[in-house]
């Protein structure tokens, strides 16, 4: 009875190890890429891009990140900046 209880015990870690190795870790809304680096999403044209590398620019007492400044100009054209 001992040896059968074992038994599931390490088939059950084992699966949850396994489990743990194959699943993709679950990432906050923006974290998509293999880096690791944080990514924004450009407000006027939908694109994510690390944040390293984004345009930074506060409108309304927040920071809104832009992929170019040619989106920076149309977001501002627009009247939302």
């Amino acid at each position: 009875m001992i040896r059968l209880i074992i038994y599931f015990t390490i088939i059950y870690l084992a699966i949850n190890i396994i489990k743990a190795l194959i699943s993709p870790k679950i990432k906050d809304k923006g974290e998509n890429n293999n880096s690791g680096e944080y990514m924004v999403e450009d407000p006027y044209c939908g694109t994510f891009i690390p944040k390293s590398s984004a345009l930074e620019k506060k409108s309304g007492g927040k920071k809104l990140y832009f992929c170019s400044k040619e989106c920076w100009q149309q977001y501002k054209e627009k009247g939302k900046g």
